[in-house]
């Protein structure tokens, strides 16, 4: 189950009062990114394994019997973070003050996190192309040195 509070201090308070295995608390600006999900009681026979972990990104598979609310147990920090299920981009919310959740629906699915933030694809880049450059005048200065070296015999 889910139980949305007004302010992050409700919702810090709410955690000394409920069953974390299977209860969660979140903020109420959350709520839209529930709209039209069914949140019920864990379900026992779904599963979620942990596949593949990068510093970069996490997959797992998920067979859940029903529309499950899954609280992972990382930070949540939105900035960066590209989710998806199957493929398909997704909104994760903040669960329990500071744990990352994400509605899931029945059936079996992968799940993904990716950290692609887009300051790194502008350092990268910016760094390929200061490489780019670095290499062009390399070679421009050995070319240059050969032609004076031909040219003066």
């Amino acid at each position: 189950g889910i139980q949305f509070a007004n302010n992050a201090d409700e919702e810090i308070d709410a955690l000394a009062t409920m069953d974390l295995r299977t209860q969660a608390v979140t903020d109420k600006k959350f709520e839209p990114v529930l709209q039209g999900f069914n949140v019920s009681p864990a379900d026992s026979a779904s599963t979620i394994v942990l596949a593949d972990y990068d510093s970069n990104f996490i997959t797992y598979t998920v067979d859940t019997k029903k529309d499950e609310l899954a609280v992972f147990s990382e930070i949540y920090y939105p900035k960066g973070w590209q989710i998806t299920i199957d493929g398909q981009p997704v909104q994760m919310l903040r669960a329990n003050y500071t744990l990352r959740a994400l509605p899931i629906p029945a059936g079996r699915h992968t799940v993904e996190f990716r950290f692609e933030p887009v300051s790194i694809k502008v350092t990268d880049a910016v760094a390929y192309a200061a490489l780019l450059i670095m290499l062009l005048t390399a070679a421009w200065i050995v070319l240059r040195k050969f032609l004076f070296r031909s040219n003066s015999r």
